[in-house]
């Protein structure tokens, strides 16, 4: 029986000489992907080594012929997620506490404001997936669940999310989107070898990692498209399969701070619900579960309003 992946012998010659091509470029280039890895992580750093890396060569020609990129469209709303530090004791004056009215539903509190919402300042942020130590990049979310998923914070953690919209049209690069991109090359040997990069590419930025230096490889595939003067890249969320946006240019002509409000991380399963209204993010309506989101709210508003 002929196994997924191994080339049957009862096919002809000239299939199975294709299908043995195939393997073989995948093999290839899987294997320039980790020796891209070694380079980068290399105590003698050879810069000329790395930008001859087949990867690299091809990521600049995939670039200039302007593959996988596209438009977000002007109009086009994200969202971030900030986790609010605890203790919450006295930091009613971090947030705009709205009461019209006794009933706990009648009263709303906003989230972080535009200069606490938006990119970290030059030389304050951490590495992240697409930037090093202390650059300043625009780190977005499909949906607010995506944007709280991608933070990881503890259960019962306070998580400040913010709405942003796109002000123009603005150009990403998009390598999990390779489907839409597909075709234009005339070699079949060619299209596969860029399909097998974009994916290995897409699934570098979207896997978990364990150690921070596992970050060298987007950082470098990141800084290498922010010189080609692209707005930012998509890429995908392990926690949600959608999407996620690191955004290079988030001057104030190109995205603008909304509003945000404040939801609660209430469940191991990532369930966050809004403090508002008590509404889920994601997930449908418990009403097992409404009493425990009411008195969490209330003692979160009582903490807010307490005197330090």
């Amino acid at each position: 029986m002929n196994t997924a992946g191994s080339i049957n012998n009862d096919q002809p010659l000239e299939y199975r000489a294709q299908a043995l091509k195939a393997k073989l470029d995948i093999w290839f280039t899987e294997q320039s992907f980790e020796e891209l890895k070694r380079l980068l992580l290399s105590e003698n750093f050879n810069t000329r080594e790395v930008e001859s890396n087949r990867i690299v060569c091809a990521l600049r020609s995939f670039l200039e012929d302007q593959r996988n990129e596209h438009l977000l469209p002007k109009g086009k709303v994200f969202y971030r997620a900030r986790f609010v530090k605890p203790p919450y004791r006295g930091k009613g004056d971090s947030f705009i506490v709205h009461n019209s009215g006794t009933i706990l539903e009648h009263t709303t509190i906003s989230g972080y404001d535009e200069e606490n919402s938006k990119e970290p300042s030059l030389g304050h942020s951490s590495s992240q997936r697409a930037s090093m130590k202390n650059a300043s990049y625009l780190y977005l979310a499909e949906d607010s669940y995506t944007a709280c998923s991608e933070i990881k914070t503890p259960q019962r953690s306070v998580i400040s999310v913010a709405r942003f919209e796109a002000l123009k049209d603005l150009r990403v690069i998009d390598f999990f989107d390779w489907k839409q991109n597909a075709g234009s090359f005339t070699e079949e040997s060619n299209e596969m070898n860029y399909r097998i990069i974009t994916g290995l590419i897409a699934f570098a930025f979207s896997v978990p990692i364990i150690d921070e230096k596992e970050y060298y490889v987007t950082q470098y595939i990141a800084d290498l498209i922010r010189k080609y003067g692209v707005d930012g890249i998509v890429y995908t969320s392990f926690y949600s399969n959608k999407q996620n946006y690191v955004m290079f240019n988030c001057a104030p002509n190109a995205i603008k701070f909304i509003d945000s409000e404040l939801v609660i991380h209430y469940s191991q399963k990532s369930r966050f619900f809004r403090i508002n209204d008590l509404s889920d993010l994601e997930y449908e309506e418990d009403p097992l579960i409404d009493k425990t989101k009411r008195d969490i709210k209330s003692d979160l508003l009582s903490e807010f309003q307490r005197p330090k």
